[in-house]
């Protein structure tokens, strides 16, 4: 099946802060993000999932471990298991970028 924003379910994941489950397996999530304006996730890390960003839309700043630098449209950034992270729009309007997950992400791998 074909999926898009436009067709698959819409999750407020924070106030103002959306994802779209385009692929969910246990060995594998991609999603869709999107954070408003000077939103931004939280500092976390996940002990099994490795993480992919791919900014589609926007600017943002990223926080991988101690350092923190700039992603913009099109490029991005790898995070691997147990590295604390972070992403803040930086921009004026919403950012929109691409997240796959290996494995998924479960509410249990999730630590501040």
């Amino acid at each position: 099946m074909k999926k898009s924003r436009s067709n698959v379910p819409r999750v407020e994941w924070a106030k103002g802060h959306f994802s779209w489950q385009l692929v969910e397996k246990n060995e594998l999530s991609i999603k869709i993000e999107e954070i408003p304006p000077l939103g931004q996730s939280e500092i976390h890390y996940h002990a099994k999932s490795f993480q992919f960003f791919f900014l589609l839309q926007g600017e943002a700043s990223f926080l991988l471990a101690k350092d923190s630098f700039p992603l913009k449209e099109h490029e991005s950034v790898e995070v691997s298991q147990k590295r604390r992270h972070q992403i803040k729009n930086t921009g004026e309007d919403k950012c929109l970028f691409l997240l796959v997950s290996l494995p998924k992400v479960q509410e249990a791998d999730i630590f501040d």
